[in-house]
């Protein structure tokens, strides 16, 4: 439970996490944001801690803790402490060739080669036990220190450097520099500087700090030394030149740095890109290539413990924290001003941009921003103080136009003088309660209230448009010129275009079925068409004609607005931003949607009636419900990941990244794990797998993490082929191929094959004749004594239920001669005219049930009578679905009734859904009803009845059926005798 407090507690006060100037992937942006994600034990990583962190060049992650060693492929993590002699694990590295360095707490240095872990122990195996910091020379020699000195790692041992200086010495960072010099850490912050053959010097801290000691080291590839302080975030980098003596200070090139507010530096990475990574006991950050530090945390009061850290290649950083397990902070593709305007606790109606100035409307009022979003006070904001501000716009002029819920009204306020001007209803406006202004193209403004539309020219109201000219719904949402005609969205009765005449409504009748219009939005092809967002379907308008874009698939809810950028469809939603490629949804081809959200850096969830800025520059200033965030029309800057084979299992044998792979001809079961070494949760991508030789086709899965078994592979040559897929622009990776090769069993080889098929014509030939002419004969005689018990018993049932209903004695007979002709007339063999004749004699076998006083009463049956009779029906249908034998039968009787409009009964069924049968019976049945006397009428002309049938084609009977009746009354089928 305290694990959760504080995990929540740190997810609150860091997300989203802001610095001023520098995203992850180096590239210098505005209010870059960071989204952070915390991993322990509650939501995968089997530890609390980690003492280091490290991306290897095969893509995974690797962390090191005192819970073992455990790599995650950005999926799942995976422990691997039950492969070394140590569960303890206090430093990882890389060398140049891709070995990786484990240096453990009590067992030594491990190397981990080929999926090979390697002991890497002194001669007496008894000391340099604890290993906490690697190092490379230009050759490839690595170094570790560790708290018995310092050690030069082989393939399969260390040696230790025996200088007297380093006896005793606890050592736990080192570095080599651009002469091939070793410059080792101790903890009392002393660094000893030495190559193989000889000890150099020692240098105190005091030699390089003013206070603190020197408590992290490290190099960069140009041999440079890193020393970082214990206190005040001082970082000095030492440039030996050449002819200058190892470890003089006084011949070294020294430049300083700080890292802020961050104290006691636990350790300084230098990354590809040239940024120094500093990781300290209370925070995060890195110093960028002009030598200023970013920092990536947020609060400096909070206790971050970072040990280690690391960049990954989608530009995600990576800290080990002994107090919150591994932090992982991402780049977004949402940027955010909330750090500098603290409008992270706003929830925003509407924002715009004039000249350097921002404005934001807000519930309470409108506050104004600098181009830094410093926030400002002037006259108009002390004006608008408690006003409710639901829209600006800034029109041709540069004046400032806001929609008020006051007395303001509409407020047009100039930015150059100073001077407001409010239009209400003393100017002549509808309402005061304004919903939307909006900026012509010729200099007029047209104003949207919860009482019409308003025109203002030159300061003047000139034209006014409400219910009494046609407005069926008053209050409007949105507004929109297109090739120099007026549309207005309104709030349940659709679209108006205001014309010389007056008004014209697009509703209903021309295909836009929701009536509330949130936004109207051109099409950016220039050819007159729109988007209209409309409830929670997104339209497209060709020539006053509306369809739904049914292919888009979408977040839930309504639709807020929509952009169209980029050949991309954009739609705004609670959830955030969703984009589509636009030309197949246009085309309702299948598109695929990509979701961008808070997770992706969004401040805060979006909100219906809000507006938002698009800049000149193309981006998009969000209204959100904490805060402003700015979008820029793509997805994150992560680089496609690869996709990786993590393991073959064959049967119980796993086999780690084969290249190829050769099975046994007995293995059973082989199964493949596949990732998606993608790290960050801000993009999307897939996995395309196929096993060729086996799959016809590719598989394609949103799952980061795919385990695929195949059992009883045939003996051959397979290809395991894999790849990532961008679904937005369907860019791939190469494709990697596995060549899996199954030895073939006994059975499978093909002169075997050929002897047991030349073995098996000679019996077949021998035995099939006799045993196809007994069973042939055991058939026929089943099946017509079969045939025979159905005729009688369908037969008896049959006149049981006409003897039962004395209005109708004889109908099952007829209604079942009729059945048979009609099955026989749409093509059906004889044993199915067979089947269905059965069917029909039985189909009223239900009226069994049906009390006399119901089924014969002489009068109109009551409500309560009539759903009585109804019942026979479903009640047939039970007491025949328990003759297996035969299906059809219950069909008949349960459906026979029900409609192809699908108002009949008893399920209400319609069109395919009813049963075949069923739709012949139900013409017969109709037909024998009309073409039949009963006591109470005699039978109707022919001639009627055969128009009443073709009358009921497509709504009562199925259209087949009733041509094939047609069919058979063109023949003479029904003899008016």
């Amino acid at each position: 439970m305290k694990r959760a407090v504080i995990t929540l507690l740190i997810l609150l006060f860091m997300t989203p996490v802001l610095i001023p100037a520098a995203s992850a992937a180096g590239n210098e942006r505005e209010h870059a944001n960071y989204i952070v994600s915390v991993f322990n034990e509650e939501n995968g990583l089997p530890t609390g801690e980690a003492n280091a962190v490290l991306q290897t060049k095969n893509g995974y992650i690797w962390i090191g803790s005192y819970g073992g060693l455990i790599r995650y492929d950005g999926s799942a993590f995976v422990d691997f402490s039950d492969r070394l002699s140590s569960s303890a694990v206090r430093a990882l590295y890389e060398s140049r060739d891709g070995t990786l360095y484990i240096g453990t707490n009590d067992a030594g240095a491990f190397s981990f080669r080929n999926d090979v872990f390697t002991s890497l122990l002194t001669e007496d195996s008894d000391s340099y036990l604890c290993v906490r910091a690697f190092a490379e020379n230009d050759d490839g020699t690595v170094y570790a220190a560790s708290t018995s000195g310092a050690v030069k790692l082989g393939e399969t041992s260390a040696e230790p450097f025996l200088f007297s200086e380093l006896q005793g010495a606890q050592l736990k960072g080192i570095a080599v520099d651009g002469s091939g010099n070793i410059w080792a850490l101790s903890d009392a912050g002393e660094l000893f500087v030495f190559n193989e053959d000889e000890f150099i010097t020692k240098i105190s801290s005091s030699e390089l700090f003013d206070t603190g000691f020197v408590n992290a080291v490290v190099n960069d590839r140009e041999g440079n030394v890193f020393a970082g302080s214990s206190d005040g975030g001082e970082i000095i980098k030492l440039s030996a030149e050449n002819g200058t003596t190892a470890g003089d200070l006084g011949s070294c090139a020294k430049e300083k740095y700080s890292a802020g507010d961050i104290g006691s530096i636990n350790e300084l990475k230098i990354v590809s890109d040239g940024r120094v990574l500093v990781s300290a006991l209370n925070g995060f950050g890195f110093l960028d290539a002009n030598g200023t530090f970013q920092r990536v945390d947020r609060d400096a009061e909070n206790i971050l413990s970072a040990n280690k850290a690391e960049l990954d290649h989608e530009g995600n950083f990576w800290v080990a924290s002994s107090h919150y397990g591994i932090v992982r902070y991402s780049v977004g593709c949402f940027d955010s001003c909330n750090n500098n305007s603290s409008l992270g606790d706003y929830t925003i109606n509407a924002v715009a941009r004039q000249g350097k100035d921002f404005y934001v409307g807000t519930d309470s009022g409108l506050m104004l921003f600098d181009e830094d979003w410093n926030q400002k006070e002037n006259a108009l904001t002390a004006l608008l103080s408690g006003v409710r501000i639901r829209n600006i716009t800034v029109d041709t002029s540069g004046r400032v136009w806001m929609a008020t819920y006051s007395s303001h009204g509409a407020m047009c306020y100039d930015p150059a003088t100073g001077k407001t001007t409010d239009f209400g209803e003393a100017q002549g406006l509808n309402s005061e309660k304004v919903r939307v202004v909006y900026g012509l193209s010729d200099g007029r403004m047209l104003v949207g209230s919860q009482l019409g539309v308003n025109i203002i020219e030159n300061g003047v109201i000139t034209e006014s448009y409400s219910a009494e000219d046609g407005l069926s719904t008053t209050s409007v949402l949105c507004a929109m010129e297109l090739d120099g005609r007026i549309y207005v969205g309104t709030d349940g009765s659709g679209i108006y275009e205001i014309t010389g005449s007056g008004l014209k409504n697009l509703g209903f009748s021309e295909g836009l079925s929701q009536g509330v219009v949130l936004r109207l939005t051109p099409d950016s092809d220039g050819n007159g068409n729109y988007f209209v967002c409309a409830g929670d379907k997104l339209f497209y308008c060709e020539k006053d004609s509306f369809r739904p874009l049914t292919s888009l698939v979408k977040g839930s809810g309504s639709i807020y607005s929509v952009y169209d950028v980029g050949g991309r469809i954009w739609l705004l939603q609670n959830a955030g931003v969703f984009a589509a490629e636009k030309s197949g949804a246009l085309s309702e081809e299948s598109v695929y949607t990509a979701h961008y959200g808070v997770k992706c850096g969004l401040t805060g969830t979006l909100s219906a009636n809000t507006w938002n800025w698009l800049d000149e520059d193309g981006s998009l200033y969000l209204s959100t419900r904490k805060g402003v965030s700015l979008f820029h029309f793509k997805g994150s800057d992560v680089v496609m990941p690869r996709a990786i084979l993590n393991s073959v299992t064959v049967d119980d044998e796993c086999y780690e990244h084969p290249e190829a792979l050769t099975l046994p001809s007995g293995a059973r079961r082989v199964t493949m794990d596949i990732s998606e070494l993608l790290f960050s949760d801000t993009a999307e991508f897939m996995i395309g797998y196929r096993l060729e030789g086996f799959d016809t086709e590719e598989t394609v899965t949103a799952e980061k993490h795919v385990s695929v078994s195949y059992t009883n592979l045939k003996g051959g040559s397979y290809t395991l082929q894999i790849r990532v897929i961008d679904p937005l622009s369907g860019e791939s990776t190469d494709v990697q191929e596995i060549s899996i090769v199954k030895q073939k069993r006994l059975t499978e080889q093909l002169w075997f094959m050929i002897a047991c098929a030349a073995l098996g014509m000679m019996l077949a030939a021998a035995t099939v004749i006799l045993i196809m002419r007994r069973k042939t004969k055991k058939l026929l005689k089943k099946q017509e004594e079969q045939r025979r018990y159905i005729d009688d018993i369908t037969k008896v049932f049959s006149q049981c239920v006409d003897m039962r209903d004395a209005y109708t004695n004889g109908h099952s007979s007829r209604v079942a001669k009729y059945t048979a002709l009609l099955a026989s007339e749409l093509g059906k063999s004889d044993s199915e005219v067979w089947k269905t004749y059965q069917a029909a004699l039985l189909h009223d076998v239900g009226k069994i049930s049906i009390p006399d006083a119901v089924l014969n009463k002489p009068s109109q049956l009551t409500d309560e009578e009539y759903a009585v009779m109804k019942s026979h029906a479903q009640r047939g249908a039970e007491v025949l679905g328990n003759i297996e034998i035969e299906t059809g039968l219950a069909e008949g009787a349960g459906a026979h009734h029900e409609r192809f409009d699908g108002r009949g009964y008893p399920k209400g069924l319609k069109g395919e859904e009813i049963p075949e049968v069923a739709r012949i019976i139900a013409v017969a049945d109709t037909f024998d009803a009309m073409y039949s006397t009963r006591p109470y009428r005699k039978k109707m002309e022919l001639g009627t009845v055969v128009e009443e049938i073709k009358k009921g084609s497509g709504t009562q009977f199925s259209p087949d059926v009733v041509d094939a009746f047609m069919r058979l009354y063109q023949k003479g089928a029904f003899d008016n005798e």
